[in-house]
């Protein structure tokens, strides 16, 4: 296609004898799979990602069974095979996003579970439409990053909303409506003390029902890391 329009129209018989060079000048990728580049092994010293009884089941389907596998940090990884074989899952695994995968990433000396996974790992789809959303693969990464500050936000608010109506409670415990004894024959005295019955009055009717809730979302949003 160009300028809208058909320029070029081959069997498929034709488009396999197509050389590699000519793929990559009409901006197509190779149908072969040698992809192989020389590259420069990694030093021994070298920090080293070790994936330990890595296995993903559908059911009673074994999807994914890796025993262990050590990968070196700054590598480029492919990961290939036929459709159906487990690429994708095994990326969903890699970075958390699978609930039900079992198994081990360790790092260096460290044992990451899957909420860590999460925080530090990234998957970009194959297909851009399905996913990005941002002007930048970068402003994509950070896209997770944001959302997790505006979590935290949303926590914090309904822990200090939390902390609100416990402290209030306490004053008003406190009080023990002392404001009754006021003389109400003074307006002022009257107006006052009625605006503080009516606030007690829906206060201890509502606040329970509000911390409640709040406490529900503190749960959720900690669950949600």
């Amino acid at each position: 296609m160009k300028a809208g329009k058909i320029v070029l129209d081959i069997s498929m018989d034709e488009f396999k004898n197509y050389s590699e060079k000519t793929l990559s000048n009409m901006g197509l990728r190779t149908l072969r799979m040698n992809l192989h580049r020389d590259v420069k092994s990694a030093p021994g010293n070298v920090e080293k990602m070790i994936l330990r009884d890595f296995s993903f089941s559908y059911e009673k389907e074994d999807a994914i069974i890796i025993p262990e596998i050590s990968l070196q940090e700054g590598a480029v990884i492919a990961v290939i095979g036929k459709n159906g074989a487990g690429k994708s899952t095994f990326s969903r695994c890699l970075c958390g996003l699978e609930k039900k995968f079992k198994g081990k990433m360790i790092v260096g000396d460290k044992i990451l579970q899957r909420k860590q996974l999460l925080k530090q790992c990234y998957m970009v789809m194959q297909d851009v439409n399905h996913q990005l959303f941002c002007e930048s693969v970068k402003e994509e990464v950070q896209l997770a990053k944001r959302s997790t500050a505006k979590l935290k936000t949303i926590r914090w608010i309904l822990i200090s909303l939390c902390a609100a109506i416990v402290i209030i409670f306490i004053a008003l415990a406190f009080m023990n409506s002392s404001y009754l004894d006021w003389n109400y024959k003074d307006h002022e005295l009257a107006m006052a003390g009625t605006i503080m019955h009516g606030f007690e009055f829906l206060f201890v009717r509502i606040a329970p029902i509000v911390f409640l809730i709040s406490v529900a979302g503190i749960v959720v949003t900690y669950k949600k890391r």
